[in-house]
């Protein structure tokens, strides 16, 4: 947490330091107004991360539960229709990120990954610095791959897995993308 507390503050020295001239050192004093937001701003930014992190389905024993992204998922089949594409590409990924939909940008990468491992691995790792890259991942397959039309069909409002062998060669791609996170960290 206190990277993003970092990047929180160094965001606030910059806008102030483009925002004056001469600065002196004697002005620039933090209020407790200024502190407060600063802290508002990183509580939002843990609470933004956290959703990134939590998968859209998870398995308790029998039951499935599912988050709101999943919900939705499940109901709306023109949302269905927009998220599940047979060929998924960069420009998907940057409309996505556009967008701040990480999670399903990261969702669209690991679909790209089998025939562009260097540069997937090369455009997630480059958000590492910033964000869990490899729980977030992991949330992206456990929110999108049960809904996808190439694995499951919606019956009573419930994913029914027909395809198993497309749903573990996808969970294979995100363990072989979260290795090499890892393993890019040790590197580092």
């Amino acid at each position: 947490m206190t990277k993003y507390f970092n990047i929180i503050v160094c965001i606030f020295f910059i806008n102030i330091a483009f925002g004056q001239n001469n600065i002196n050192s004697e002005k620039l004093r933090l209020s407790k107004e200024d502190i407060s937001n600063i802290i508002e701003s990183e509580e939002k930014l843990k609470e933004w991360i956290d959703q990134l992190k939590e998968p859209g389905v998870r398995i308790n024993g029998e039951n499935m539960e599912f988050n709101a992204v999943a919900q939705a998922l499940i109901s709306n089949k023109e949302l269905r229709n927009i998220i599940y594409k047979e060929i998924y590409s960069f420009e998907d990924v940057k409309k996505s990120l556009e967008q701040l939909n990480i999670q399903l940008a990261f969702w669209q990468m690991i679909n790209i990954y089998p025939n562009n491992k260097r540069k997937v691995l090369e455009y997630i790792y480059s958000y590492d610095s910033l964000i869990p890259v490899d729980e977030i991942v992991i949330a992206s397959f456990y929110t999108y791959s049960f809904f996808d039309p190439n694995v499951t069909k919606i019956v009573d409002n419930r994913p029914v897995v027909e395809r198993p062998d497309i749903f573990e060669q996808m969970l294979l791609r995100t363990k072989e993308i979260v290795a090499y996170i890892q393993e890019f960290r040790k590197i580092k």
